[in-house]
């Protein structure tokens, strides 16, 4: 299998994930996500970030994915940039993430809202 393949396979797999709510995608900032995931004493921080870049006449999205794992040191990065093909799957994935994130939050607002109103 070819590498570019193999990932687009891998990124098609974290997109499942994700839109199978089984990722913690929490916005940093209103172009970022971050999922850390622990498996032992291995912490895994992962971040999806779309930046706008502007070409001749138009603006465009891009995104970069990082993977920092604490045992391996130097981070993985995954640019769109240079293929469309892994553009729209992160795109897809990004827009997952802000489904994903916007419920938690809606969900974390209405515990705070339903607390307030205990014991009234």
């Amino acid at each position: 299998m070819e590498n570019n393949e193999l990932i687009k396979q891998v990124l098609s797999e974290l997109l499942h994930k994700t839109s199978e709510k089984k990722i913690n995608w929490n916005r940093i900032n209103p172009s970022a996500f971050r999922w850390v995931k622990k498996d032992g004493s291995i912490l895994t921080t992962t971040t999806l970030q779309k930046q706008m870049v502007k070409l001749t006449n138009t603006i465009a999205s891009t995104y970069i994915l990082t993977i920092q794992n604490s045992t391996t040191g130097a981070p993985i990065q995954i640019s769109s940039s240079n293929d469309n093909s892994i553009d729209q799957i992160l795109a897809n994935i990004f827009s997952e993430a802000e489904k994903v994130s916007s419920q938690a939050e809606i969900e974390k607002q209405a515990e705070i809202i339903r607390n307030l109103l205990k014991d009234l």
